[in-house]
């Protein structure tokens, strides 16, 4: 009963903070559902660095190289929405001596898949994969290798639409900025907004990888099609920088509309290995996870207006963790192996409060909270050992700009968590810790 009053207080917060979500006043954005979206980008990046090294030992050169890619695409009709994204990253790092060659790299690949395909009333069912893999080799003193790869599935079903309305949210101030400057003839309808902001959509999935070309085309058809609608009476430099300037250089913050929830099955795995050799000794690990469970979800997004944006939501799961581990060592011929099972039950409820204001395309304010309990079990042979593990986190993330040459940078972080043994063991402990951290930077361009 001690730890009631920690448990308590979070439970307080918890609905300080829900009754924030009530008594907002919404903003109307069903016109701006459904409407077809595809985008796709890839960007590719590599340094490559050499260096000598002078000196008696020393004396030698080392060559680095970094080398990476990204790729995603976002799919919505109206059966479904469809993303995959992909990274690979790579880092081999060569040091020539004048007896010996050493090496290192480091490389990782990131993939995820997930798909909703819809039926009647918004109820869809879905699936998502994701799997990691990375790989780690060090020669110096002694040989090092060590590779991990994490698959995971999730199978599920769920009710609801969350629209992606980024793209509409900048034509609405691309609008509003010609109108300011005398621009525009007439308030665009729902139906020019949308019609607009399928240009974007149309012209960001082609020519991926020729940017120039791509730009030229996209703000000939926008000038066409304000000129066509009988939006504007010239295409003048006004109009074209203000094109410009709304699409490739306002600070576009993702932004949804509409809610979704889940229901479903995930399976979590990973295995990684390890082997490392020196001249006396050789070590080599395996630990395999396999982590069953089911979940659910539900999010919602709101725009509560043009310059506003809150989003809220609840995750709940029911896991239970099977672990492996193997383990040999030949130490100066000497050789041990042990191995050990585990199995790890867990539950956890999140609930967490995002609120965002957006007054122009240059400075935003963001505001996130979130809110975890989690009960975990962990029972090896004979041995369980039972927690109670509470957080709460908080981020304040502003970004002003004052001018092109003035900009300023806020970002604060507030972390309390509560960690309660529940079983009454020697070596157990419990802590209640409160961490903050404050970042502030002014940036002031001289050209």
């Amino acid at each position: 009963m001690k730890n009631l009053p920690r448990h308590l207080f979070f439970a307080i917060t918890l609905v300080f903070y829900s009754n924030l979500m009530i008594a907002q006043i919404p903003y109307n954005f069903k016109g701006f559902h459904y409407r077809y979206q595809e985008y796709r980008g890839m960007d590719l990046h590599a340094n490559l660095s050499a260096t000598q090294k002078d000196g008696y030992q020393n004396y030698g050169y080392n060559n680095n190289l970094n080398a990476g890619l990204n790729y995603f695409s976002y799919l919505n009709t109206e059966k479904k929405q469809q993303t995959v994204i992909f990274n690979a990253f790579a880092s081999p790092e060569v040091n020539f001596y004048k007896s010996k060659t050493l090496y290192n790299s480091v490389s990782n690949f990131n993939f995820s898949y997930q798909t909703r395909n819809y039926r009647n009333n918004l109820k869809f069912i879905g699936y998502e994969l994701i799997a990691n893999a990375n790989f780690l080799s060090d020669k110096t003193s002694f040989t090092s290798h060590t590779n991990s790869l994490s698959p995971s599935a999730k199978a599920f079903i769920g009710k609801g639409r969350a629209e992606y309305i980024t793209d509409i949210v900048s034509v609405v101030r691309l609008f509003d900025e010609l109108k300011l400057n005398q621009l525009l003839l007439s308030d665009a309808t729902t139906d020019q907004i949308n019609a607009f902001a399928q240009i974007i959509v149309n012209y960001n999935r082609t020519r991926i990888l020729d940017y120039r070309l791509n730009k030229i085309a996209m703000i000939e058809a926008m000038i066409n099609y304000l000129k066509l609608e009988g939006l504007v009476n010239d295409a003048n430099a006004k109009v074209f920088a203000i094109l410009n300037d709304q699409i490739y250089f306002a600070i576009n913050t993702t932004r949804f509309s509409g809610s979704v929830s889940e229901l479903g099955l995930i399976v979590n795995s990973s295995t990684q290995t390890s082997n490392n050799k020196s001249d006396t000794s050789i070590i080599s690990q395996q630990t395999n996870n396999f982590t069953p469970g089911i979940f659910y979800s539900h999010i919602k997004y709101r725009a509560i207006s043009l310059k506003k944006q809150e989003n809220m939501g609840i995750e709940a799961s029911i896991n239970h963790g099977f672990t492996s581990n193997d383990r040999s060592s030949n130490i100066d011929s000497i050789i041990v192996t042990n191995s050990y099972n585990s199995k790890n039950p867990n539950i956890l409820l999140s609930v967490f409060y995002d609120r965002g204001y957006y007054p122009n395309t240059r400075t935003y304010l963001t505001w996130t909270n979130r809110i975890s309990i989690q009960g975990d079990q962990f029972i090896n042979n004979n041995i369980k050992i039972s927690s109670m593990y509470t957080s709460f986190n908080s981020g304040l993330n502003l970004y002003y700009y004052f001018s092109p040459q003035l900009r300023l940078s806020i970002n604060d972080g507030l972390f309390i968590s509560n960690y309660t043994n529940l079983t009454k063991i020697s070596n157990g402990t419990s802590y209640f810790r409160v961490n903050n951290s404050l970042t502030a930077t002014l940036n002031y361009a001289l050209f």
